[in-house]
């Protein structure tokens, strides 16, 4: 057996180190591949997943729609129930005797609110009905219109 130089030895043991080197850094890279599309994965399904956060957003944004046509609507039947007040008590007229019956017989349509939101009241059910737009044949909310002038919410726009 032919012995080496120390020389010989050590280039040979540097090679012999360097294959495995590679190796093992291209096993490490596959598992790294690997690690990283299943993080991709994850992350995706948590972003557009159907509990994810692009469908959190956007239950907001209609959580937030319907709570600001609803409070439209209420500050709008309020002005209404002020002014039924002030005839009834400050100016001592006779008046219907409720504040939805004063609403239903003053407003077929209640206004333009504000953000585009229109309230309709419909005198034959005391409903009123709100909408994103004036030609929107969808309504956001619909409510009770109760003796008082307040509204009771009964339901709001499927999403």
């Amino acid at each position: 057996m032919k012995h080496l130089s120390q020389k010989q030895n050590s280039h040979l043991m540097s090679t012999k180190y360097f294959h495995k080197s590679n190796a093992i850094t291209l096993v490490a890279l596959v598992i790294t591949i690997i690690v990283l599309l299943i993080l991709a994965g994850i992350s995706i399904n948590l972003i557009a997943g159907s509990n994810g956060i692009l469908q959190k957003a956007s239950n907001a944004v209609n959580i937030t729609e319907i709570a600001s046509a609803k409070e439209n609507a209420e500050l709008l039947a309020a002005a209404y129930v002020t002014d039924f007040l002030n005839e009834k008590y400050v100016e001592e007229r006779v008046m219907q005797p409720t504040a939805r019956e004063y609403i239903t017989a003053n407003s077929p349509e209640l206004g333009e609110p504000a953000a585009n939101y229109w309230v309709k009241v419909d005198k034959t059910t005391n409903r009123i009905k709100v909408f994103k737009n004036k030609d929107d044949a969808q309504e956001i909310v619909i409510g009770s219109l109760l003796e008082n002038g307040a509204i009771d919410w009964r339901r709001s726009r499927k999403y």
